[in-house]
C-alpha cells in the first residue's frame, strides 16, 4: 500500500483539508461552500501600522478569484467585481428576453449602450493606471507631479469624467425604462447601478513606496474586507492540531469532486530545483515519512465583507435562471471567496528518516537561501509574501525534525468560498466541454482550428465586404 505522502501526496492534502475544516466548524462540510488549502500558505501582511495598506491587502485576497482546483491558487487577472459584472450582464441579457415587455428592442438597445460605457470607462482606468506607473518608474520612484496633475496635464482626468458622465447618463436611462417594467428587470437593474456607483471604489496604497506618495496617486478598488481584528487574533489562543499519516481522516471525494480540475504538487517534504539528489531524496521523503503533526496556536476564519456593490441575494436568488455551464470549471464567478482562514504560531514536526533529517537539516543551515516546502508552507528561499522565511526555529529530534514559525505574525491557509454549481435545483456537468473531448475528437479539432487559421479565404470580400 502506498505510504500517504506519495502519488503526489493527494491523500496528505485531503487530510490536511479535514483537519482544518474540522477545526474551523466541524467535519461536516456544507453542500456547496468549498475550502481551499492554499497551495503556498502566505503572510497574512494586513498588521501593519498603516490602516490604508492594510485596507488594499486585505480587499486583495477578498476579491482575487480562485481557480478551480481542489487547492486555492489566485486566478491570475480574474477578480471578483469583473466577475460579477459579467454575471449581471448575462443574466440581464436572459431577465430582458423573459420579461415580455412591449419595446424588448428599445430596452435591448439601452442595455447595449450601458455596457458599451462601462466597458469604456473601465479599459480607460485600466490604460490610465498602467500609464501612471510608467511615469513614477521613469522618475526612479519620485514623480515632479501629482497624480491629479499629471491627469489634468495630459487630458486623462478630462476622459475619465466624459466617461463617468457617460456611464451615469446611460445606467439612468436604463433604469428609466426598467423601472417602469418592475419586477426581475428592476432588480437586476438597482444591482447594476449599485456596481456602477463609483463611491464604491476608493483610493488605496499598493505598497510601501505608494504610501509615500500622496492619495491622489492611488489607484481605486472596490471596497472588500475582513470583518474580524487581526490584532486580537495575534493576542488570543485558540489551539488545534493535525496529524498526517495513514490513519488521518480524509475529506471524501477531495480530489474527483473537482472534474479534473485538480493539480497539486507533492505533499511531503523536497528541496529546491529538479536536480537528481533532490530527486532522490523526495523519493525517500516519501517512503521514510511516516507522520507530519502539524500544532496551529490559533487558527480563526474572518469572513468577508463586500461594500454595497455586491449583492448576493442577487446571486442566489437567479442562481437557476443562468445557462448551463456558467457555474462550471470554464464559467463566470464559479466561485465567490467568503471567508480567509489564518494560522498563528505554526509548528510542524516531522516523522522522518535520520537521513532525511539530516540532509533537510543541513541543506537550510549550510545551503543558503535555497529553501525547501512542507505541504503549503515554503520554508526559505525569499519571496516577500512566503510564509516562514522571517523568523522560524528548525531543530532535529528523536523521531526526525521540527519547525517552528517565531515570527507571532499569522498565516493565510485557506481560503472558503461559495461554489453555486452544488447549489443548483438541477444539477449540471461542471467539467468544462473542451475537456470532455476524446483524443480523436479533440485532434480533429485541432486540425480544424489549424485550419482555420491558414485559410486562403481571410480577404475582406470573403467575409462579404465588397
Amino acid at each position: 500500500m502506498a505510504n500517504v505522502f506519495q502519488n503526489d501526496g493527494k491523500d496528505a492534502w485531503a487530510a490536511l483539508h479535514n483537519g482544518i475544516t474540522t477545526g474551523l466548524r466541524g467535519a461536516h462540510e456544507t453542500n456547496g461552500v468549498i475550502l481551499q488549502p492554499l497551495q503556498v500558505a502566505e503572510r497574512a501582511d494586513w498588521d501593519s501600522a498603516n490602516r490604508l495598506l492594510n485596507m488594499y491587502r486585505e480587499q486583495r485576497i477578498a476579491n482575487q478569484a480562485p481557480t478551480w482546483n481542489a487547492v486555492y491558487v489566485p486566478n491570475a487577472g480574474i477578480n471578483v467585481p469583473d466577475e460579477y459584472q459579467a454575471f449581471l450582464d448575462q443574466l440581464n441579457a436572459k431577465v430582458i428576453t423573459d420579461a415580455g415587455v412591449s419595446d424588448p428592442m428599445k430596452l435591448e438597445r439601452l442595455d447595449t449602450e450601458r455596457k458599451a460605457a462601462q466597458d469604456k470607462l473601465q479599459k480607460n482606468e485600466y490604460f490610465v493606471n498602467q500609464q501612471w506607473d510608467r511615469y513614477v518608474a521613469n522618475n526612479r520612484g519620485k514623480p515632479p507631479l501629482s497624480r491629479s496633475q499629471w491627469e489634468v496635464d495630459f487630458g486623462y482626468s478630462a476622459t475619465r469624467l466624459s466617461y463617468q458622465q457617460e456611464v451615469n447618463a446611460a445606467v439612468a436611462a436604463y433604469m428609466r425604462e426598467v423601472n417602469t417594467a418592475g419586477g426581475d428587470l428592476l432588480e437586476v437593474g438597482r444591482a447594476l447601478g449599485a456596481l456602477s456607483d463609483p463611491r464604491q471604489r476608493i483610493p488605496l496604497p499598493q505598497d510601501d513606496d505608494d504610501v509615500l506618495l500622496p492619495s491622489d496617486s492611488w489607484q481605486y478598488w472596490y471596497r472588500a474586507g475582513l470583518s474580524d481584528d487581526i490584532q486580537l487574533f495575534l493576542t488570543t489562543a485558540n489551539r488545534w492540531d493535525i496529524k498526517i499519516d495513514e490513519t488521518a481522516v480524509k475529506t471524501t471525494r477531495f480530489e474527483d469532486r473537482w472534474s479534473g480540475g485538480f493539480n497539486v504538487s507533492y505533499f511531503g517534504v523536497f528541496g529546491a530545483g529538479g536536480n537528481a539528489s533532490n530527486e532522490t531524496i523526495k523519493t525517500h521523503a516519501e517512503t521514510d515519512t511516516s507522520s507530519i503533526a502539524i500544532h496551529f496556536e490559533n487558527i480563526q476564519s474572518f469572513p468577508i465583507d463586500r461594500g454595497q456593490w455586491f449583492k448576493a441575494g442577487i446571486v442566489s436568488r437567479f442562481r437557476d435562471r443562468m445557462p448551463p455551464g456558467f457555474w462550471g470549471q470554464a464559467g463566470r464567478l464559479n466561485l465567490i471567496p467568503t471567508s480567509v482562514t489564518l494560522v498563528r504560531g505554526v509548528k510542524i514536526s516531522v516523522n522522518t528518516s535520520s537521513m532525511v533529517a539530516d540532509y533537510f537539516f543541513n541543506k537550510r543551515t549550510t545551503g543558503g537561501s535555497a529553501g525547501f516546502s512542507l505541504g503549503p508552507w515554503r520554508v526559505g528561499g525569499g519571496g516577500s509574501r512566503t510564509t516562514i522565511e522571517e523568523n522560524y526555529d528548525m531543530r532535529r529530534t528523536a523521531t526526525g525534525f521540527e519547525i517552528e514559525d517565531i515570527s507571532g505574525r499569522a498565516q493565510v491557509i485557506a481560503v472558503t468560498s461559495i461554489r453555486n454549481a452544488d447549489l443548483l435545483a438541477v444539477q449540471v456537468e461542471n467539467r468544462a466541454l473542451y475537456r470532455s473531448l476524446l483524443d480523436a475528437d479533440a485532434s480533429e479539432a485541432a486540425t480544424l482550428l489549424e485550419e482555420s487559421r491558414r485559410s486562403t479565404l481571410n480577404r475582406p470580400a470573403d467575409f462579404g465586404i465588397r
